[in-house]
């Protein structure tokens, strides 16, 4: 088990790197799962908040993986998964610091994908919908198709084992979200409101 402060990026790195020469990573799983909401009465998010957020959804996740891919290089193997969401097609207005660090995530492992697969390393970006985990209960609108921990982790174990370049689910709200990001902007905005968003 390896554990730092994530806040000590070079430290982390140094970790990971250490973890990676000891015992090679075939597997990476990037999961970064921090959040925030608006305030009541349709404040802004404390900027506190945002900055932790990115902090750990944007900045320490692509340490991690920033980290392991060189090890995955040599080697001529590997698989990194990074852990978007949904909210990555379309941000949810109550919580635009969290969609913003997921919609990073997604764009970082589509363009990893693209430069890595010549080197024999796989990337994949997995975007689920709501799951039911302390950190979902928090959040203040509709979770729509909510799946159960385990329930997400098979959709996820099986879509990296295919490879498959992205793992979206459950399909209902994963056809939503991306009809939002393809809609005009107006368009998007109205039906985000429409349902709770």
């Amino acid at each position: 088990m390896l554990a730092a402060a994530l806040e000590d990026v070079p430290a982390w790195r140094d970790a990971l790197a250490a973890l990676d020469e000891a015992s090679p990573v075939d597997l990476a799983i990037v999961n970064a799962g921090a959040a925030s909401t608006r305030r009541d009465g349709g404040g802004d998010e404390p900027w506190e908040a945002v900055e932790a957020v990115l902090a750990a959804n944007v900045r320490g996740a692509l340490a991690t993986a920033h980290a392991l891919v060189p090890g995955m290089v040599r080697r001529g193997r590997g698989q990194v998964a990074l852990v978007s969401s949904l909210a990555g097609f379309h941000g949810l207005p109550v919580s635009p610091a969290y969609s913003a660090s997921k919609a990073a995530l997604k764009a970082y492992g589509e363009a990893m994908r693209a430069w890595l697969a010549p080197l024999g390393i796989s990337v994949c970006v997995v975007m689920p919908g709501f799951v039911a985990t302390p950190l979902a209960a928090r959040y203040p609108g509709a979770r729509p198709f909510e799946l159960s921990a385990q329930a997400a982790a098979r959709r996820i174990r099986r879509g990296l084992a295919r490879g498959e370049a992205r793992i979206a689910f459950p399909w209902p709200l994963a056809a939503g979200a991306w009809l939002l990001a393809a809609l005009p902007a107006a368009w998007a905005a109205r039906l985000a409101r429409r349902f709770g968003y």
